[in-house]
């Protein structure tokens, strides 16, 4: 998904959707600028790769989807950016934004009626034609996967296939991800950190697509901590599988996501009622 946002006073709104339909429907693609632009991504990829609790995560969706798209790291690499050239963005442009890709949203003090006007007459020029087919997802990234790195230290990613957008248990798996890792209050951060003493952040995520998902144990620990933390990580997803969750404790993540989901709606630019990474 890529999104263009702009905030401003009721007044500012017929401003604010031409601006971002200029900028989605008929984007000023100057070869200088898609140079410019290159060598930016180009050090992106390398503040990346020097950063190893971002870079686990891209190698840990990469093993999971692997052979499928979703797996491909969203920077790219530096053999894949150098070759862009205007046309390429031209033509990848031209084949995306069309109007069965596009949903605009808005929040805070507005005339409805209003808007849609606004929507209709600067959006009209959207291609109408049919969006592409996506690639059918067959995760088959089972395994173990080693990136050797000369760092103090270790950061592991352990989980899988998760589940999709619509799936009816999606929300448990939510609670879930809360109950292992979403705080400190959860049994992999008690366990692992606060017991153990092994790991300064740990955590859990789920996240959610059209079609599939994922779901994510991360920490960072010494490397000759590393057996220990994921013997403990995989000793309390065996817990939870085998034993009944207490009611009490199940009380308290659901507290913990409800205020969550509450804090959320005061903040107009924060999607609510997923999760997320970290």
């Amino acid at each position: 998904m890529t999104c263009y946002n702009a905030r401003v006073l009721e007044e500012h709104l017929d401003i604010a959707v031409d601006v971002i339909a200029d900028l989605a429907l008929s984007p000023k693609i100057d070869p200088a600028d898609v140079e410019k632009e290159k060598g930016v991504i180009l050090e992106e990829i390398h503040s990346s790769e020097d950063t190893p609790d971002d870079r686990v995560h891209d190698l840990f969706a990469d093993t999971v989807w692997r052979g499928h798209p979703l797996g491909h790291r969203i920077l790219g690499d530096e053999g894949t950016v150098s070759a862009f050239t205007p046309e390429i963005v031209a033509e990848y442009h031209g084949r995306h934004y069309v109007a069965p890709n596009l949903l605009l949203s808005v929040a805070g003090s507005f005339d409805w009626d209003r808007f849609v006007g606004l929507v209709e007459r600067h959006f009209v020029a959207a291609p109408g034609r049919p969006s592409l087919s996506r690639a059918e997802i067959s995760p088959n990234g089972g395994g173990v996967f080693h990136h050797v790195q000369d760092l103090a230290q270790q950061h592991l990613c352990i989980g899988g296939v998760g589940l999709p957008h619509e799936h009816a248990d999606r929300f448990a798996l939510v609670l879930l991800s809360s109950l292992l890792g979403g705080g400190m209050s959860s049994r992999l951060f008690q366990r692992v950190r606060e017991q153990e003493g092994l790991a300064y952040s740990v955590y859990t995520y789920a996240d959610s697509y059209d079609d599939t998902g994922l779901f994510c144990a991360a920490m960072s620990v010494q490397p000759e901590n590393g057996p220990r933390a994921l013997e403990l990580t995989l000793a309390e997803f065996d817990r939870v599988a085998q034993e009944r969750i207490p009611p009490d404790e199940l009380e308290s993540v659901k507290m913990q996501l409800k205020g969550s989901l509450l804090l959320g709606t005061e903040t107009r630019s924060t999607p609510v009622g997923g999760a997320s990474h970290g």
